[in-house]
Formats: structure tokens, sequence, C-alpha cells
């Protein structure tokens, strides 16, 4: 018997299908389908979790700041709680496709966002997301694949889902309004903020140069991510550059191209060691594959974007064993 206010995520039948067992409301259990997870979970953690919504409703305003306070906090650790279980069925390589992860996600922010209306205010908000945003970024992590030390505004990016705090503000204007277009009016509002501080930031721009569009990259109709692609992505992974910054001792230098910076874009563009795997590649999209252009080429066509994927693959993979031989 599942307990009350409990969630349990464990392997399902014997084809390893993910599935998740709810707890029950009342005298009724509940088990999803593969399809209606997410929408199950995020009821589940709205009814159970986070029971105190009709307190939102109420007059008792210093009442419910108290409160909501707690929750806030509650719900950050309940979020690490989740993300925990749901490591267990995704693990950076292999597991479930990037886009049933990023259903995953959404039940974070579902715990994360509960109650936003009143925590977005500025007190409750710096003390809420010094613990929420770490909590998000791990669920966001887990939908790329994405090694621990990738900037948040790429971890963000590449997986589609706004920061936390645009997402709060989103969820605080939505909050009173009925019409039936606020919702796309306000996420587009979003979309707006998010891309002015993706242009702004001083980090990630490896990935920025990639993808400086956000919106042109969350709304393709194509494209799985996982760990290999990430790599490209991000310039975070088996680099010497990258290595480096936790191992001093070890030289940056390319060992097949002396004069060079082993980084994503020495490795992936430019280095001959990879030279019969580029050229396959460029013979496969009909172009010379440049940081320019990659967005436009692996968004073009789902055939592109496998190729891309694949040409990652073999260089990462190739990176990694370079590495063994090295260490061994």
């Amino acid at each position: 018997m599942v307990p009350r206010h409990q969630e349990v995520l464990r392997r399902g039948d014997t084809r390893c299908e993910e599935c998740v067992q709810l707890g029950s409301v009342g005298q009724h259990p509940r088990r999803s389908t593969p399809f209606a997870r997410t929408r199950l979970l995020a009821e589940n953690n709205r009814q159970l979790l986070l029971g105190k919504s009709a307190r939102l409703h109420h007059g008792r305003r210093s009442r419910v700041l108290r409160s909501d306070s707690r929750s806030s906090t509650g719900s950050a650790q309940r979020a690490a709680g989740v993300i925990g279980a749901l490591a267990k069925i995704m693990p950076n390589s292999g597991g479930p496709r990037s886009s049933r992860r990023k259903l995953y996600a959404h039940v974070v922010d579902s715990i994360l966002l509960y109650g936003a209306p009143v925590w977005s205010t500025a007190a409750l908000k710096r003390a809420f997301m010094k613990q929420a945003e770490s909590a998000h970024r791990r669920a966001c992590l887990r939908v790329i694949g994405g090694r621990p030390h990738v900037a948040y505004e790429a971890t963000y990016v590449l997986a589609g889902i706004p920061p936390l705090a645009l997402l709060a503000d989103e969820r605080a204007r939505l909050y009173g309004r009925r019409r039936e277009d606020a919702k796309d009016e306000e996420r587009l509002a979003t979309l707006s903020k998010w891309q002015e501080a993706w242009d702004r930031s001083k980090k990630a721009r490896w990935t920025h140069r990639l993808i400086p569009n956000i919106r042109v990259w969350i709304e393709r109709r194509h494209g799985e991510l996982n760990y290999h692609l990430t790599q490209l992505l991000t310039g975070h992974g088996f680099f010497k550059h990258h290595s480096r910054r936790y191992d001093h001792n070890q030289s940056a230098q390319c060992p097949v191209c002396p004069s060079s910076i082993e980084n994503a874009e020495h490795v992936f563009y430019h280095c001959r060691g990879f030279s019969e795997e580029r050229e396959r590649l460029h013979s496969l999209l009909h172009e010379v594959m440049t940081p320019e252009n990659t967005t436009r080429l692996i968004l073009a066509s789902e055939p592109n974007w496998l190729a891309v994927a694949s040409f990652a693959h073999s260089v990462v993979t190739g990176l990694r064993d370079e590495g063994m031989d090295r260490r061994g």
C-alpha cells in the first residue's frame, strides 16, 4: 500500500518502460500510463504535497505569507527529492529521450512554482530562489544529459525551459487574468525577457554562438539531445582545455594539432584527428558545418540532426577512449 503524501518512482514492466506509481487520494490509488504520467504527477503534487492552495484565496494576508514562506522552502526540498528519484531512471547516457525527460522536468516546475503569485514578492522570492534554482537546474541538466559544470544559462536554453525566476514572474502575471489568450501573451513576454538576458550574459558564449535565437531553438519540430551532442553544444566534455580547469598540470594542447588548443570548436570543426568523420558529415549535409551555421543545418531536417548527432557521438567517444589510453 503506497502511503498518502508519497511518490514512488520505479521501473515498470519487463519491457523496462518507465512507470510512475502515484500516491493514493482517499481510497483510490492511481497508476499513470506512459503518456499521462506528467499530468498525474503534477496533479498529485498540487493536491497532496502542496495542499495549502485554499489559503491563497482568504483575506488573512499575513498568515498566508508566513505559511507560503514555509511552503516555498518545503517545495524546494520536495522538488530535490523528486529529482533524486528521477535521476535513477534518467542517467546522462542512455535512458529516456530528451523530450520525455522534459516532461519529467515540468513536474519539478509544478512543485516549485506552486503559490508563485504570493512568493514572487521580493523578499520571499530571494529566499526561495537560493534553494529552488539549484533544484530547477538539476532537472534541466537531466533533460539535456549535461555535465555538472554547464552554465545555468546554457542549461536552460538547451532544455527549452525558461529560468525559474522568469517562470515565477510569468505565473504571477497570469494570476488574476482570465482571458484565454493571456497564457500565450505572457509566454511571449517571458521569451522576450529570456532572449534579452541570453544576449547580455557573459556566460555560455559558446552555446550562444551556436544558438543565438532561443525561440527558433525551442520551437523546433524535431531533434533529441543526448550526452554526446550536448558536449558539442555546451563545450563541456572530454576536451583538454575544459579538463585543465580542474587539473592545471595537464596541457590544453591538442595531441594531433600541437599548435591548437583542444576545445570544442577545434575538436568538432577543425581537428585533423577527426577529418574522416567530418568529411562524411559534410557529404551528408551537402555543406561544410561551421559554428555559425550549425543550428540552421540541424534544424533544417531530421536527417541532418541525426547526422550531426552521430558525428558528435563518434568524436566524443574517440576523445574518451584517447583519454583512457593516456591515463592507462
